[in-house]
């Protein structure tokens, strides 16, 4: 990869100290303009705020699947239980 080397314009180097100032006020506007079409810019933003959503859900989620799966296997638990118990009582 070859360095490229700046050399100034001679239209650059003979310019008056109030045409950079004016160049640089310029540039100055259009940044200014450029940040506050990207703070307006909205799309993007509801994909981003979905996936937000969707992480802390699964974080929720994680948290409380341990005791969720505990209370979930003592319900079918106590269910086959009474099965066992009710097929036992018929003579089954």
């Amino acid at each position: 990869m070859r360095t490229q080397v700046f050399e100034p314009k001679t239209e650059m180097t003979n310019m008056k100290p109030n045409s950079v100032n004016q160049i640089l006020k310029a540039t100055q506007v259009r940044s200014k303009r450029a940040l506050a079409r990207l703070v307006r810019d909205e799309s993007g933003q509801s994909m981003t705020e979905y996936i937000l959503i969707l992480a802390m859900v699964l974080m929720i989620f994680s948290r409380l699947k341990k005791g969720i799966m505990e209370k979930v296997l003592n319900l079918v638990g106590k269910v086959g239980g009474q099965m066992d118990s009710a097929t036992e009582d018929s003579g089954g």
